[in-house]
């Protein structure tokens, strides 16, 4: 073998190409909002300020209810879950 680290120097400057490669591959990272809740969450809690007599409602994934105090609590969605459209599934009395 005339040239030994050749294939080094070639191995090792592939490795770094593909890898700055990659780490641009996702220019635009997802922000979140604000105050750190998901995009889905806000439309989840956004529906719970338009509708105060519901006391549940779920998007098909996450749901979200309304305690005795008012505050409002919803579940995690699973990672694979599409959400639908959202629906009131317990109203006030």
């Amino acid at each position: 073998m005339k040239y030994p680290y050749f294939r080094t120097c070639a191995f090792a400057c592939f490795a770094l190409l593909s890898g700055l490669a990659l780490a641009r591959a996702d220019d635009a990272p997802a922000t979140p909002a604000p105050d750190g809740t998901a995009k889905e969450e806000l439309t989840l809690r956004s529906f719970g300020a338009e509708h105060p007599q519901c006391l549940e409602w779920n998007d098909g994934c996450a749901t979200c209810l309304r305690d005795a105090a008012g505050a409002v609590n919803c579940s995690t969605r699973g990672i694979a879950c599409q959400p639908q459209e959202i629906t009131c599934r317990s109203p006030k009395p």
